[in-house]
């Protein structure tokens, strides 16, 4: 119930304070989400920039792989070479660790003789105990003991 004063009008004094503080908290509310989204976008931008650099060493990796393995240099042993050996580099402030595998030394089991993969199972066992057990099931390693 309104308060009424003796001049006929209703007091209406507290209603600027209500609206001015309802004001005050929706904006606070708006600045803060203003400020929740510039910190996101920032480290979001950041994330980017980083991406892109890492991006462009390992294409900077890749590309140097390439000039090394097109300018042979048969008897200098820092020379790059297919040989799987990882080769430390640095690039605009990046240590890259560099690695060129020869994939034609790689076999195919889905068209390799039996026997080679036999054979490279057994290289991979670790005892010298014969176990009565299939290449298959030596080579994913779940080999039990009889």
């Amino acid at each position: 119930m309104p308060i009424v004063l003796k001049t006929g009008r209703l007091n209406t004094q507290g209603v600027a304070l209500i609206v001015v503080l309802w004001m005050l908290a929706l904006l606070s509310v708006i600045a803060g989400s203003l400020v929740f989204t510039t910190r996101t976008e920032l480290v979001i931008a950041g994330n980017v920039v980083s991406m892109a650099q890492a991006e462009a060493a390992a294409d900077a990796g890749v590309y140097k792989a390439i000039s090394e393995l097109l300018s042979p240099r048969p008897n200098d042993p820092l020379s790059w070479k297919a040989n799987s050996l990882v080769h430390p580099w640095e690039f605009g402030g990046a240590r890259l660790a560099v690695m060129i595998a020869d994939e034609g030394g790689k076999v195919d089991l889905n068209s390799a003789d039996p026997n080679c993969s036999r054979a490279s199972s057994f290289r991979a066992e670790s005892t010298n105990r014969p176990r009565k057990a299939s290449w298959m099931r030596l080579r994913t390693g779940a080999i039990r003991t009889p």
